[in-house]
């Protein structure tokens, strides 16, 4: 369509509110910028940005608005209205593009038939602003969920046919240019890159391994309200985790309240709402049993760092996201206890709960679904030949149950992280750890092994985190489940793909989920005292039947891993381990003794809970403090920057909440220095036995 052809008939205002659309970025801003009558009419509050402005390559394939062609959009809206303009990139949709900065050329988008990827979808969009402050998102999300007139008439609803995202029509050149294909797209902190090529996100994150290259679709949530479910045992109910982090919510995510008589949450005359997402996620609930079911909440969860990490990365690309989390695990139980038909009361709360959420939402006009379920667990069934198959029915049960409740048709995933503490004796190893890895590997895009956590910090008891640990440990899970689901990547953690050997010399193949491949040095290597002929090792452990074989030496070759025997294996049935074997008897978690390594590849994502904190230092010494409760929200791990630090500097022991060591000492000035910390998300290898 020529832009000539092409004449204002139509005065913005014209527009009936029920046609407003979601435009990408540019769009949104070039909107505002040529057509400012948009702002003075208010019309732009009915347009919801899907991206980030000027560009930016992460939004891939939603590409940009750009030139004639945005001049041919606005005016076919004018002339025709909406259903013109939807007619117009049905006819041209095949030949949508996208700005490459490097190359200044119009690259053709991945394309599903006319549509871009993923679109359009379903949203619910309110008639104010969706671009304001998060409080003002949590005041309209409860409002449009106490069901009066008001907040009735504050939101609308689009269908799927009437929502239309805006691409790139015929002013696009016709010549590709380069391929994408394998092109790392640069993210916000940091660069993509390795296998597949791998597209940054919020963060600073690149893709996981495999994933697809500079071309990614950011999808939006898949949900008005998106459903998370946490099951397990202590971990997954924030046993060590107090005093609780998380008691403001700064997004607008969302939990199961209970306002009815004692005993709550029993069917038995409940007042349920959804409230804001905070820590801990129930608590003071009287004549119940501590540790089943509602009672079962002991600290900070992983579920308030996991919400708020979601919502920060999608509003990186320019959605809203909410979600609401359902937390039923029960501390120090096994599979047996919280499977379906379990002796526990884990399961039977899940489909409360859900339902609950389900029939909340669709009063409020809103969409649910689930989109994930985490499984902390595995300290109970550390000797158990089954929980593998175990684990795979759950999720089978759960993906049964729960689409019977929420209408979704969408599988959902399980993200699994590796328990790493048990058992507590010197030697002994752990099925259940090795199981919850394979998992991922036999059941791919069902099960998800998120990794390990004997990088973290522990409490005090050396078997559960602390709550800045767990806090850590959401903003992984969150940083995965965004990778699958808004970035449409593949997920694998740091693994081992394949072994080789040729005499003394053991080569691994690793799945690297953020090359390069790099040791850990601030971890101290484990078996100096016990094992010691893997002292060497980095936490690698070979063996065969005459016993265990001496490490001379490991190094880091491209995405692999070679292991140097100080002689050719001479038994049978060679094994590689790697942070398997305890040294020690008793728990062990986040000490020298513990099983650990050092391998880990070079993921740039930050997480939402980074912090700049002024901190009073002394030249050449590596204690730092800070105000009262200045380090309060800080771990063991965690990175720091600032004041000439070296990179990859570390906090490496943590006093108190206003007293830390780092693992460098402070190279400038004594004084005060803003020192910035975030968690290390960087991914460390499995837990993992390969037999040859």
């Amino acid at each position: 369509m020529a832009v000539t052809a092409c004449r204002k008939t139509k005065h913005p205002a014209q527009i009936p509110r029920a046609h407003r659309a979601l435009v990408p970025g540019d769009a949104f801003l070039r909107l505002l910028r040529e057509w400012p009558q948009l702002r003075e009419i208010g019309l732009h509050e009915g347009l919801h940005p899907i991206g980030p402005p000027e560009g930016d390559e992460r939004l891939g394939g939603h590409g940009a608005v750009v030139g004639e062609a945005f001049e041919a959009l606005r005016c076919v809206l004018e002339v025709g209205g909406m259903q013109a303009l939807e007619s117009a990139i049905e006819g041209v949709g095949r030949h949508a593009c996208k700005m490459s900065p490097s190359t200044s050329r119009c690259h053709p988008l991945r394309l599903h038939g006319t549509r871009v990827r993923g679109w359009p979808p379903r949203m619910h969009l309110h008639a104010t602003s969706l671009r304001s402050s998060p409080d003002h998102r949590h005041r309209k999300l409860s409002s449009a969920r106490d069901g009066s007139p008001a907040a009735k008439d504050s939101t609308m609803r689009l269908s799927l046919s009437s929502l239309l995202v805006f691409t790139l029509l015929a002013a696009c050149s016709s010549d590709p240019g380069p391929s994408s294909t394998g092109g790392g797209g640069q993210g916000q902190g940091g660069q993509g890159g390795g296998q597949g090529g791998h597209a940054g996100h919020a963060g600073g994150s690149g893709g996981g391994s495999g994933g697809e290259g500079g071309g990614v679709t950011v999808s939006p949530p898949p949900y008005d309200v998106v459903g998370i479910v946490g099951t397990g045992q202590s971990l997954s109910v924030g046993v060590s985790g107090n005093p609780v982090l998380s008691t403001t919510q700064p997004y607008g995510n969302l939990k199961l309240d209970d306002a009815g008589s004692d005993p709550k949450y029993d069917g038995q005359g409940d007042v349920l709402s959804l409230v804001p997402l905070t820590e801990p996620v129930r608590g003071g609930l009287t004549g119940l049993p501590a540790g089943p079911y509602p009672n079962n909440i002991f600290g900070e969860t992983i579920h308030a760092g996991m919400a708020n990490q979601l919502s920060a990365t999608a509003m990186e690309h320019g959605f809203d996201y909410t979600s609401a989390h359902t937390v039923i695990g029960e501390s120090g139980q096994s599979i047996t206890v919280i499977e379906k038909n379990g002796t526990g009361k884990a399961y039977a709360a899940t489909l409360y709960e859900v339902e609950a959420i389900k029939a909340l939402t669709a009063a409020a006009g809103q969409s649910y679904g689930v989109a994930a379920i985490t499984l902390t667990h595995g300290e109970t069934d550390t000797a158990d030949p089954t929980y593998a198959a175990q684990i795979h029915q759950l999720w089978a049960d759960y993906n049964t149950d729960l689409p019977a409740i929420t209408g979704q048709t969408a599988p959902i995933p399980m993200l699994v992280t590796q328990q790493s503490t048990f058992p507590g004796q010197a030697g002994a190893r752990s099925v259940s750890t090795v199981a919850q890895w394979r998992l991922g590997l036999d059941y791919p895009g069902e099960i998800l092994c998120v990794g390990p956590k004997y990088q973290y910090g522990y409490a005090g008891d050396r078997v559960h985190l602390d709550a800045p640990g767990y806090v850590r440990l959401g903003e992984k899970n969150a940083e995965v489940l965004a990778r699958i689901s808004l970035l449409n990547q593949t997920w694998k953690p740091l693994q081992p793909r394949a072994m080789s050997r040729n005499g003394a010399t053991i080569t691994l193949d690793f799945d690297v989920p953020d090359p390069p491949l790099a040791w850990e040095e601030t971890i101290t290597p484990p078996h100096q005292v016990a094992n010691t002929a893997w002292a060497n090792g980095r936490g690698f452990e070979v063996e065969d039947t005459t016993g265990p074989l001496t490490i001379a030496s490991v190094a880091i070759e491209g995405l692999a891993v070679k292991i140097t025997l100080a002689a050719p294996p001479a038994g049978q049935n060679l094994v590689v381990r790697y942070a398997m074997t305890q040294d020690v008897d008793g728990f062990t978690g986040g000490t020298a003794d513990a099983r650990r390594g050092q391998l880990r590849d070079s993921d740039p994502f930050e997480g939402q809970s980074k912090q700049t904190v002024m901190s009073t230092v002394t030249s050449g010494s590596a204690q730092i403090t800070g105000p009262a409760g200045a380090f309060a929200a800080r771990a063991v791990g965690d990175l720091v920057s600032g004041g000439g630090l070296p990179e990859g500097t570390v906090v490496l022991t943590k006093a108190s909440n206003e007293a830390l060591v780092l693992s460098q000492p402070f190279p400038g000035a004594s004084g005060a220095a803003d020192l910035t910390f975030h968690h290390d998300h960087r991914n460390y290898c499995v837990q993992f036995e390969m037999a040859e």
